[in-house]
């Protein structure tokens, strides 16, 4: 079972190229390309307490949402895989 709090999950995607848009009860990363330009890949985090660590259920929702494995979601947020590798895996998939 893996759990990750959602503190470093936040930092992990800032440091990623994900830009943050607040949203009333959630906060939205939008993946931003190596141009400066917005993708069309997005997760949401809650910003609600009850939600202070993410488990199996939301870290696969977001590994869908970021076009991922779970294991490549759990590389993306303990830094093995960088912002350049995972533009690339996303490129395979055509969703930018």
């Amino acid at each position: 079972m893996a759990n990750r709090p959602t503190r470093r999950i936040r930092r992990a995607l800032r440091k990623k190229g994900f830009r943050l848009e607040q949203d009333g009860k959630h906060e939205r990363y939008v993946l931003v390309d190596q141009d400066g330009r917005d993708t069309s890949v997005y997760t949401v985090i809650s910003r609600g307490s009850s939600y202070r660590d993410y488990g199996d259920k939301l870290l696969s929702y977001m590994a869908s949402e970021l076009l991922l494995s779970r294991s490549q979601l759990l590389d993306l947020i303990d830094c093995p895989l960088g912002n350049l590798e995972y533009l690339k895996l996303v490129r395979q998939q055509r969703e930018i």
